[in-house]
Formats: structure tokens, sequence, C-alpha cells
């Protein structure tokens, strides 16, 4: 799967130096929530993520688009709770966890539709995909790490709106899923290494707020 991965930025850097059309892109997401709860002194349950993912691509033509996308992630969250105690008292717990994610991404997007300044396309994208999360159990003063490593592919629709001749808007719609992943999963307590093969197909009603970047043609 990486000499496949590979291959293809070589051939895009190839084109690119074409002096052939090519563009430039990205976005960027950021969520930041807290919750309290009325017996503890402060935020109970708290949580940070933010998302970076720049991309470059080359249109072929009108129809068809090669591209690299890069995202690169973090989180944050603590999440506490209350609870009783064999003697009858109130006591909290509380976890926190911490995560770092990357991903890259070569694509093909293909033109279905276009009305107006909309264009509709399906993008087919491979990627190979990388997280480390630490969890810490503050009550128990107990810490476990896992690391995540995935590979495959998926296919979603994205809809873009040309701005004018050289800025366009990009959104991926998460709503449709189709693909295919590869995982594996390491933990170090209990020691263990898990596989296991995922596949995705479907329509989900927790997706529907898309992703949307901005993307400059020279």
């Amino acid at each position: 799967m990486k000499k496949v991965i590979l291959s293809i930025v070589i051939s895009l850097s190839g084109v690119i130096s074409a002096n052939a059309q090519f563009y430039i892109g990205g976005s960027f997401s950021l969520n930041v929530s807290s919750q309290n709860i009325k017996e503890l002194d402060e935020p109970a349950n708290t949580s940070y993520s933010f998302g970076l993912s720049p991309e470059i691509g080359y249109s072929l033509n009108k129809k068809m688009d090669i591209g690299l996308s890069v995202l690169i992630g973090t989180s944050s969250s603590k999440n506490s709770g209350l609870g009783i105690d064999p003697n009858g008292y109130l006591v909290g717990s509380t976890i926190t966890s911490d995560s770092k994610s990357f991903q890259i991404s070569p694509y093909f997007r293909y033109s279905f539709i276009k009305w107006k300044r909309f264009n509709l396309l399906g993008s087919v994208n491979m990627y190979t995909y990388t997280s480390e999360t630490n969890d810490k159990y503050l009550s128990m003063e107990f810490e476990r790490k896992s690391k995540q490593t995935n590979w495959g592919v998926n296919i979603c629709p994205v809809l873009t709106y040309n701005l004018s001749e050289k800025w366009a808007l990009l959104s991926t719609l998460n709503f449709f899923r189709l693909g295919f992943s590869h995982i594996k999963m390491d933990v170090d307590y209990p020691l263990s290494t898990t596989f296991y093969n995922s596949f995705d197909l479907g329509f989900s009603s927790y997706d529907l707020l898309p992703s949307i970047g901005i993307i400059y043609k020279f």
C-alpha cells in the first residue's frame, strides 16, 4: 500500500512540474466544549479538537482531478463522573485523554454534475492513517497508551462552488460512506495487538454537517 501511494505522489509531482494548471487548498476545524456538574467545583466534561488538512492537486481536464491531501489532528478531553463508595459517600472519578493523528491520502475526483457555479464530484481516496492516544485514570493513578494504524480506500461525494476563476469553496459531504479499511490496534495494558477489517456502506444522519475548505487555482 505504501509503495502504491509513493508511486502516485511521484507521478503527481511530475505532472505538476510540467507547468500545467494545478491548485492548492485546504481546510481546518476547531471544536471546544465543556459541561458542568453541580456537585463538582470544576468543569466535569471538557473536550478540544483541532484538525488541519492542506491539499495540492492537478486538473487533468474539465472532468478529472488528481491530488494529495494531508490531515493533521490533535484532541484532548476530560471526563468526570460521580459515584457512591462502599461507605455511602459521594465520590468523583476523572479520565483524561490526549491524542494526535496523521493521515496522507492521494485521490482521484470525477465531475458528474455541473450547474452554474456548483460542481458535484465523486472522490476515490486511498489513505494511510495513524493515531496515538494516552488515557489517564486519575482516581486510580493508572495510565494506558494505544496506537492505531489504518490503510484503506473510500468513496465520497464532493461539492465545489466557484467564487471566481481562481477561488472555489470545497465541501466533503460526510453523510455518505463507502469504503474498506484494514486496522491494527496496539495497546500497552493489557498488552495486545488486534487486526481487523472494516467495510463501510450507507448513509449517516450523524454526519450531516459537511467539512468546508477553500481552493486556489493557478
